[in-house]
């Protein structure tokens, strides 16, 4: 029998990378042994019913198409499943992809398909909604909101409407309670990650790892200007973890009280309560990766 795999393509996502895989996947001949079937997401939340209906229809591999937001709503739909999830990173920053070494090359990570490996993904749940990547709750939820209101995609944007915003943003408090400790800071945001990455190898939490069991939270202070290129540097070089400016704890379970509504998970803009409950569902989907050494 024929394995089936189920593209599920968001067709506003990124800077337009996703047009082309229908076109690429036809052409590409060692995928016609497979049971091919395409579907486009028509509105938000669509990508979760499109998905959770592949994996009850027994498909072997669901294919986000899209960026962190679109893999967000499509993991959804395959939590609990025997169903794995590939990615072909068509957004604006593929934070997961560029986490797990997924090729950015359409064409590459079509490749996956035929010689990756399906290994098992924690995934996080806060205020009863779920995440695979990071969630955040301060300045870069903020930037979030404006970016996702912005029209204009692609990291340069993403650039612009950071450094706008930046100087304004005051620091929020946080009271944070997980596993003994009860903690308050006052800090520009908070991430709570399970891959290690924003996007575009801008890297908060370069120790993450997305099958321990464990979710890093990163409580990240406001940069005085001076130090900014510094810690900029740092951040895309994968040493975050040694500034002064950051702090960064293991996690299982966590409660946030904090003033600030606006969070965003895996990039999604979302408005929240005070109090959010975080916990971790351990190897909640499968997912194929590159082979490992």
């Amino acid at each position: 029998m024929k394995k089936k795999i189920c593209f599920i393509i968001n067709p506003i996502s990124g800077i337009g990378k996703q047009h082309k895989v229908e076109d690429l996947v036809k052409s590409f001949t060692e995928l016609q042994k497979f049971e091919i079937h395409f579907e486009y997401t028509k509105a938000p939340h669509h990508a979760t019913e499109l998905s959770r209906n592949a994996a009850s229809q027994g498909f072997d591999i669901v294919v986000a198409v899209g960026g962190d937001g679109s893999v967000n709503e499509v993991s959804k739909g395959l939590l609990g499943s025997q169903t794995a999830l590939a990615i072909l990173p068509a957004g604006s920053g593929n934070g997961l992809a560029w986490h797990l070494g997924i090729p950015l090359d359409l064409k590459k990570a079509l490749v996956l398909l035929l010689e990756g490996q399906v290994v098992k993904l924690d995934c996080g749940e806060i205020a009863g909604k779920h995440f695979v990547n990071v969630c955040g709750i301060g300045f870069d939820a903020h930037v979030a909101h404006l970016f996702a209101n912005y029209g204009k995609r692609g990291f340069l944007s993403y650039v612009k409407l950071v450094q706008k915003a930046y100087l304004n943003y005051p620091e929020q408090e946080f009271n944070l309670q997980f596993e003994s400790q009860k903690i308050e800071r006052k800090a520009l945001l908070i991430s709570i990650a399970n891959g290690s990455q924003f996007g575009n190898n801008a890297t908060i939490s370069p120790l993450s790892d997305t099958n321990d069991g464990y979710m890093e939270l990163c409580i990240l202070k406001k940069i005085p200007w001076y130090a900014a290129l510094f810690f900029a540097l740092r951040l895309f070089s994968k040493r975050a973890h040694r500034s002064k400016y950051i702090e960064i704890f293991r996690v299982k379970s966590m409660r946030v009280v904090s003033s600030c509504h606006e969070i965003h998970l895996d990039g999604e803009p979302v408005l929240e309560k005070e109090a959010l409950d975080f916990k971790i569902i351990p190897s909640g989907i499968r997912i194929l990766v590159p082979k490992r050494n």
